[in-house]
């Protein structure tokens, strides 16, 4: 049996289940065999996916696109979209009104939606709220050079959906529109077009991984978890977390945001400045700026849900020449959803989980051991430890 989605029935879960498909039997050695043998890449492949979003395409041109993408996440974790069909002055709106906000709204401004200090809250984050390094366990980083404003669940503010939302339940916090005016709306239309990117990219996915059109629907709909953030990368570290600290100039850590790997689905994400690497066989490899494009990466919970197939990558954000603005969207499925072995997976290396629980222990990676509970001390290495490319060789 492969598990799929689970529908709450009162106090009871349903667990859906799925015919393994036809194709499994071309995917049992790459499903069955260790993740290790892996073709060794040094760049982050780029795939047009239009074939997906443009009318008229042939099913031969979105099957190529499909295995592109899949290679992609196979090699890399990574891939830089082009064809994605969000437009362009969509994109630049966001990016003009996210700038007005960082470098020219008000202190009181900020101040009045000002998240709390906890990592995936609600609000305006200072710089020194975040260090993302601690998803590895790495805790003797200075915190991360980056302000930025989270907001979950755009898509359905009363989703009890993935991304955090059972951890932090506060409710979403917009800039003033006399202030920041049309922000909110700039915000909503760019959102709008990268759930729609979304929605392409598990079609594609789908296909990728040779499982039956629409598998993936059950999981992510309404009730599935969004975050999403505006992100100020900075040349400078603040002596503080107070918006109007000092910068101080006698840093010398060339890494703005620390090496990390995401915890949910797919993240999708648009920048406007080059700094974004990836470790791969030869090391830190720079994602490349193309006008144009997006960037999609796999994260811990879509690659366990894969059997290790396709890769959560350790990347992280060299500090920028002088500010780095980028919007990021990151996708789970719902909270309640039971993932297991894919149908086309024959040897399952983990246990079916529940989205909720898998969550709630990444989240539990930003707290110092010392600060968790006694239960909590001990995190299994599955939700933190990432693949080590340099190990991977080519079958």
């Amino acid at each position: 049996v492969a598990y799929g989605s689970s529908e709450s029935v009162g106090s009871s879960i349903i667990m859906q289940t799925f015919v393994r498909s036809p194709c499994s039997r071309a995917m049992t050695r790459l499903s069955s065999v260790a993740p290790l043998f892996r073709r060794r890449v040094s760049s982050i492949p780029v795939v047009d996916i239009s074939p997906w979003t443009m009318a008229g395409a042939s099913d031969s041109a979105k099957r190529l696109a499909g295995a592109q993408l899949g290679k992609a996440f196979e090699t890399a974790g990574f891939a830089v979209i082009e064809g994605h069909g969000v437009p362009a002055n969509v994109l630049e709106a966001m990016r003009l009104k996210s700038n007005h906000f960082f470098q020219y709204a008000p202190e009181h401004v900020k101040h009045a939606i000002k998240a709390a200090p906890l990592h995936g809250a609600q609000g305006y984050h200072v710089q020194g709220h975040e260090n993302v390094a601690q998803l590895l366990g790495d805790f003797s980083r200075k915190p991360d050079m980056v302000e930025r404003i989270w907001f979950r669940n755009l898509h359905n503010l009363q989703s009890k959906g993935g991304c955090g939302a059972s951890v932090h339940d506060d409710l979403p916090k917009f800039p003033n529109e006399d202030e920041v005016p049309g922000f909110r709306d700039a915000l909503e239309r760019y959102f709008d077009g990268f759930c729609d990117v979304h929605r392409t990219l598990m079609a594609m996915a789908e296909c990728a991984l040779e499982l039956p059109a629409g598998y993936f629907d059950p999981f992510y709909g309404p009730n599935m978890g969004t975050e999403t953030s505006v992100a100020n990368y900075l040349r400078q570290r603040c002596a503080s977390g107070k918006v109007d600290a000092p910068k101080l100039d006698d840093d010398d850590d060339d890494v703005a945001f620390g090496a990390h790997t995401d915890s949910g689905g797919l993240t999708i994400l648009s920048t406007d400045a080059p700094g974004l690497e990836v470790y791969l066989a030869d090391g830190w490899t720079p994602v490349p700026l193309i006008d144009g494009t997006l960037v999609v990466n796999v994260g811990r919970l879509l690659s366990r849900w894969t059997n290790d197939r396709w890769l959560a990558s350790i990347h992280r954000v060299k500090k920028p020449a002088n500010r780095r603005l980028t919007l990021v969207s990151f996708f789970s499925p719902r909270a309640d959803a039971i993932v297991g072995g894919l149908p086309t997976c024959d040897v399952p290396l983990y246990e079916p989980f529940l989205v909720k629980d898998f969550l709630h222990q990444r989240h539990l990676l930003h707290i110092p051991p010392e600060q968790r509970s006694h239960e909590e001390q001990t995190i299994r290495k599955e939700f933190w430890e990432a693949a080590d490319p340099t190990t991977r060789q080519e079958a």
